[in-house]
């Protein structure tokens, strides 16, 4: 066999498995840790879960989606709010008076105490969409929802140096 028609046939051998891999990619769906990662493709996160575990009627859906939308809405103001803070207050560095340093430092505390106060009313309202019979499904929820909500697991804290 000569050189060319073994490079040919290489080359031919090489671009099938890269097709065959690039359809195995396309086809398959993504790997993302139980719980973890967020909404993918065709999920929308905690959202079909809820409404599946509390058997929302079309009525307590709808309410629920303006909940979503509202909650949405003031976290994104909030999460801009702290990113303008946080770029105040590392812009402080190049400053040798840093006088400003922990108003910063406290706007920053008081903005996650709002975010958590949306996410925890979020939840309050969702569970004044649930009928009487739904509560105890709502009971059971909340505590999947704080492991899915919890953050990481398991994360060593930060050194010093």
């Amino acid at each position: 066999m000569s050189k060319i028609k073994l490079l040919t046939a290489a080359v031919v051998g090489l671009l099938i498995v890269n097709l065959g891999l690039l359809a195995f990619l396309l086809m398959s769906k993504p790997m993302r840790p139980p719980g973890r990662g967020g909404p993918g493709p065709g999920k929308e996160g905690p959202k079909m879960l809820i409404i599946k575990r509390l058997d929302f009627d079309k009525d307590q859906v709808t309410a629920y989606e303006q909940l979503i939308g509202r909650h949405q809405e003031l976290v994104e103001e909030l999460n801009r709010e702290t990113g303008d803070t946080k770029n105040n207050l590392y812009s402080t560095l190049a400053d040798e008076n840093q006088s400003k340093k922990d108003s910063l430092i406290s706007r920053l505390g008081d903005l996650q105490e709002q975010i958590e106060q949306v996410h925890y009313n979020h939840f309050t309202d969702l569970r004044g969409l649930c009928r009487p019979e739904q509560r105890e499904q709502f009971q059971a929820l909340t505590q999947e929802l704080a492991g899915y909500f919890g953050g990481p697991k398991n994360t060593p804290p930060h050194r010093q140096n």
